[in-house]
């Protein structure tokens, strides 16, 4: 089968834009089905072993992708190219876009998030605020150090519980 996608690398969802289905293997033998028929948008299914973060990952070098939206507090991104696992931990950065401001002149902050993938806890490693949205502009405090920033913590947040899901391969 030879399938052709569009990739909205910011959304963070793909379509289908053409498919073609060969009688034999790896695309050899007659073409049995043919579709140039574009589908609808759909959000991009984010588990580590997933084929599409693979494909979109390599599409989106360097792209955030969003996983949620609220528009009371902002916009919630992840890096799947920061993905790493040791064992039952992951890690991985994420980044918010504020709404507003926040006290210190914030638009957005990075986070450095780990995982206990046994045991449903999380907590956070480095963070770095910013004056612009994306991560962009000043960087206006930061905490870099090589302990945690916080102790371990139950997952308990919608966007924790999605971002484990993702991380550690489990149904949400």
């Amino acid at each position: 089968m030879e399938l052709l996608q569009e990739i909205d690398c910011k959304k963070g969802r793909k379509r289908n834009l053409a498919k073609v289905m060969f009688s034999g293997r790896m695309g050899s033998g007659k073409i049995i089905y043919r579709s140039n028929e574009s589908h609808e948008w759909q959000h991009i299914r984010f588990h580590v072993n997933s084929h599409e973060v693979l494909i979109s990952s390599l599409v989106c070098q360097g792209e955030w992708l969003k996983v949620f939206e609220n528009p009371e507090a902002g916009s919630f991104y992840f890096d799947p190219l920061s993905i790493s696992k040791k064992g039952r931990f992951v890690s991985l950065w994420t980044l918010i876009n504020f709404i507003e401001r926040d006290q210190l002149g914030a638009l957005s902050a990075k986070h450095f998030h780990e995982y206990d993938c046994d045991t449903s806890q999380t907590r956070l490693l480095k963070q770095t605020t910013h004056s612009d949205v994306m991560a962009l502009g000043d960087v206006l405090t930061s905490a870099l150090g090589g302990t945690a920033i916080t102790s371990w913590k139950p997952i308990d947040s919608y966007i924790d519980k999605y971002m484990q899901a993702v991380v550690c391969n489990t149904k949400q």
